[in-house]
């Protein structure tokens, strides 16, 4: 069985109100024009701010899961029968919030919630100083179109999370990121994703934003390490057809993922 994975890669400005129209947008694109089975936004994309800001300005733009922008984009889901994946900054209390990936149904309905364990405190910053760590481990969610492994961004360069995945039973890996520019980071995003693909012999999708901050370059690669969609700099909805017949002979050929 084929289908189709639509990644959204996507700027904006941390207004959530614009991003959900843009969201509109880009989820009718996806259906009419790539006839798309899930659309992946990247992480935070509910609101996303350069790395200066101030974290009382970020920390105001979280909602809770039945707010607002997470009952939009149920809705958007709902019109466009059509799965989505986003990030958003979920509210926790007055002072910090999650970094939550959210994953819709066709219905609109939720269907998994991820809050990102391994936050980004590495090349001088730290997300943990105004961003909750999660507490629970990703759990795959079953599709009709595979099974779903949920990471996000920094959690890449942490092998055992997409093993930890894989064994529970995920063959289709999928990463929403804000990956952040900087020397090396391009050349690291792109082995560390085919890396983590051919270890798992599943297919890994890399979601990012783009922007001044961030990197792009959202990339989708095969369970053989093979790159089968890759987009520049500037917003793009990227389509990748997805083979469960790849990864049952990849996986057939090269057991190692079971390791």
């Amino acid at each position: 069985m084929k289908s189709t994975f639509v990644l959204c890669q996507a700027t904006q400005e941390g207004n959530a109100f614009l991003n959900l129209k843009r969201a509109a947008a880009h989820a009718k694109k996806a259906t009419e024009t790539y006839h798309a089975d899930v659309l992946v936004f990247p992480e935070v994309y509910q609101s996303h701010y350069p790395l200066s800001t101030d974290p009382s300005i970020v920390q105001a733009a979280a909602e809770p899961l039945n707010g607002p922008f997470v009952s939009s984009m149920q809705k958007i889901a709902r019109e466009n029968k059509l799965w989505m994946i986003f990030g958003m900054r979920e509210l926790t209390g007055k002072d910090s919030h999650y970094n939550t990936i959210v994953t819709l149904n066709e219905q609109g309905n939720i269907v998994g919630t991820y809050r990102k364990r391994h936050l980004y405190d590495a090349f001088s910053y730290r997300e943990s100083a105004y961003v909750t760590a999660g507490r629970e481990e990703s759990l795959p969610i079953q599709t009709p179109f595979g099974t779903l492994g949920i990471f996000v961004c920094y959690e890449l360069r942490y092998p055992e999370v997409a093993r930890a995945l894989t064994r529970a039973g995920a063959d289709i890996l999928i990463m929403p990121t804000a990956w952040v520019k900087g020397s090396g980071k391009s050349m690291q995003f792109e082995v560390l994703c085919r890396a983590r693909a051919i270890e798992n012999a599943s297919y890994l999708l890399a979601c990012d934003l783009c922007g001044p901050d961030t990197l792009g370059e959202s990339i989708a690669v095969s369970p053989t390490g093979e790159i089968v969609g890759r987009a520049g700099t500037d917003e793009v909805l990227l389509p990748v057809t997805v083979d469960a017949e790849k990864i049952a002979k990849t996986r057939a050929i090269c057991p190692s993922y079971r390791g």
